[in-house]
């Protein structure tokens, strides 16, 4: 099971580094941007980055813990 897993693991990876990767390169090569937007770009890549840990983080806690299901559950109620 797990053999098969990482398998699959391996050919998202190839697909990612061989085929995706090099066409979203082509496609924005000809994108020109101002030191200003690219800036404004990392930061708002940056903040979007920060959020997905911190909810990913979050919701593995929530998970993990019985007592804060219950305390989630009594504040929705």
């Amino acid at each position: 099971m797990y053999i098969a897993y990482f398998a699959r693991v391996s050919e998202d990876a190839e697909f990612c580094v061989e085929t995706f990767l090099p066409e979203i390169e082509s496609a924005t090569e000809s994108i020109e941007l101002s030191e200003a937007e690219r800036d404004e770009l990392l930061g708002a890549m940056l903040g979007t980055a920060v959020k997905l840990l911190y909810a990913f983080l979050w919701q593995v806690r929530l998970l993990m813990s019985q007592r804060s299901m219950k305390t989630v559950n009594n504040f929705l109620l």
